[in-house]
């Protein structure tokens, strides 16, 4: 699929906000001790139609756009209506906002199950993936 016009330039500036969003957060954890290092971009969500040169397209990227289209579609696409409508369907008649919220984050994630044995559906998804902790021998952890 070919996205151009506003929604590229939606796509895009999602990704700029993203990439900052995600280095405070990378700051946040790694000053409360929680955790050291950004989420892992090696478990992937696309690779078909992808260069395969490349590494497949990673899964938290995926769900971040998905999550940006929606609430672009919902703010420009869709009449007053039809977010009315929509909103109602969820019982949110009176709470538009949190509406929009919620098919945001269903959209964002909508492949979340990829996030499973899906993984290895791909041989070269999974010649990507990588293990947290020590290498991996077969099935058991090797020191």
């Amino acid at each position: 699929m070919n996205v151009s016009g506003p929604a590229l330039r939606v796509c895009c500036q999602w990704r700029v906000f993203g990439s900052a969003a995600r280095s405070g957060l990378r700051r946040a954890a790694a000053v409360s001790g929680v955790i050291s290092e950004g989420p892992d971009e090696s478990v992937w969500a696309k690779v078909r139609g992808l260069d395969p040169a490349l590494p497949p397209y990673p899964l938290v990227r995926h769900l971040l756009d998905t999550a940006a289209m929606a609430l672009h579609l919902w703010d420009v696409y869709l009449s007053d209506n039809q977010r009315l409508s929509i909103a109602k369907g969820m019982g949110l008649a009176d709470d538009p906002d949190k509406a929009r919220g919620v098919v945001g984050l269903c959209a964002g994630l909508h492949d979340i199950g990829k996030l499973s044995g899906f993984q290895f559906c791909s041989r070269h998804g999974a010649e990507h993936l990588q293990a947290p902790g020590p290498p991996l021998q077969g099935s058991v952890r090797t020191r």
